[in-house]
């Protein structure tokens, strides 16, 4: 119902719903006048009576998918659209954002690398020492 009202109020979360359709992981409602977001690549909030709209995109988003995204939401007419910090999310729970999350994405790509690396290298070696069957 509060839902419903806020939509009432604020065109901007009946289009947010349709851009999300298909991609929303989580909404929030932290009062009347504010909403939330979730998606994998994407948190937005909006503050309903200010008419602001911040976007804050994942620290792995693709550059060309933010560009699409924030040229979306700047269609919409009497509204501020604020681009926030990047920020990603650890361990499920924890939201981080700035500087430190492109630190904290920069790491876990090159361990996730160096992992992909030697399971090719113990591959290639099975396929190597291991003897074969007659067909």
């Amino acid at each position: 119902m509060r839902l419903q009202r806020s939509l009432e109020r604020f065109s901007v979360c009946r289009y947010t719903f349709l851009f999300l359709n298909e991609y929303i992981l989580n909404h929030r409602i932290v009062n009347d006048n504010e909403h939330v977001f979730f998606t994998n690549n994407l948190l937005i909030n909006i503050v309903i009576d200010k008419r602001i709209l911040y976007l804050s995109f994942s620290t792995t988003t693709k550059p060309e998918v933010a560009a699409d995204t924030a040229l979306y939401f700047n269609n919409l007419k009497d509204v501020i659209i604020v681009i926030s910090a990047s920020f990603m999310i650890e361990d499920g729970i924890k939201i981080i954002q700035g500087a430190q999350a492109f630190e904290k994405t920069e790491k876990l790509i090159i361990k996730k690398s160096i992992e992909e690396y030697q399971r090719q290298i113990d591959y290639t070696n099975i396929l190597i020492s291991e003897h074969g069957f007659e067909c």
